[in-house]
């Protein structure tokens, strides 16, 4: 019988590699077309110049791609972006390092009416959505609880992050605004993991109000 010379290595060591070599293979694709553009610019100026790199669809639903390239590009004054995301910002979404104007390039305002279809579970993630209006509905799939949406809420991160299928559908309930923001876009200019310090500050004032008003504080003030 012959032997293997190789260590053996634990399987969640062989899924790691496996995600580790994802992400790089993704960061990899997220810079290659700039990198051909500034090679195109390095021999010839001119034609590297009329040269723009624009986010891949290849992902999308026919259904997303038609209501993407149909939709409105975002035009809002550098003001109206600022505070847009100050706005995100208070709502717990990590958006110090966003540039407001680099992030809006290639994302898409679109008006959802009543009914309409925004996200379809089971499909690939190509885009992540942010409702500027209340009136969206999750419907989750595996029977769990319906829920309403709050505006600058993101929609789509993790399938987007993951590249897994969506696992809810999404769709609209009264006239509602949504930015459409491609998976490349988001990634480059959205996108950022909070270290574990940021995580601590975000945690903190839900964890000192845990400690005020959960069980073992009730116990503490109870009658004795």
């Amino acid at each position: 019988m012959r032997q293997s010379f190789y260590p053996q290595r634990h399987p969640k060591e062989f899924a790691l590699d496996q995600v580790r070599g994802a992400a790089w293979s993704y960061a990899i694709g997220l810079a290659f077309a700039d990198l051909v553009r500034e090679a195109v610019t390095a021999i010839d100026p001119a034609v590297g110049a009329i040269v723009r790199v624009t986010p891949s669809l290849q992902d999308a639903t026919e259904r997303e791609r038609r209501l993407y390239l149909s939709a409105m590009p975002v035009t809002w004054p550098l003001a109206e972006r600022e505070e847009f995301l100050r706005q995100m910002g208070v709502a717990g979404h990590a958006v110090e390092n966003i540039d407001p104007k680099l992030a809006f390039e290639d994302v898409r305002l679109i008006r959802l009416e009543c009914n309409d279809l925004l996200i379809e579970a089971g499909t690939p993630a190509a885009l992540v959505y942010i409702p500027l209006d209340a009136g969206l509905r999750v419907l989750p799939l595996g029977g769990y609880e319906a829920m309403t949406v709050a505006p600058r809420m993101p929609l789509g991160v993790t399938g987007v992050i993951r590249g897994a299928v969506r696992n809810s559908s999404v769709v609209a309930e009264q006239s509602v605004r949504v930015l459409m923001i491609p998976k490349s876009v988001y990634m480059k200019r959205w996108h950022r993991t909070l270290s574990p310090d940021e995580l601590r500050r975000m945690l903190a004032p839900a964890s000192a109000d845990w400690v005020a008003t959960g069980p073992a504080a009730q116990r503490r003030s109870a009658p004795t």
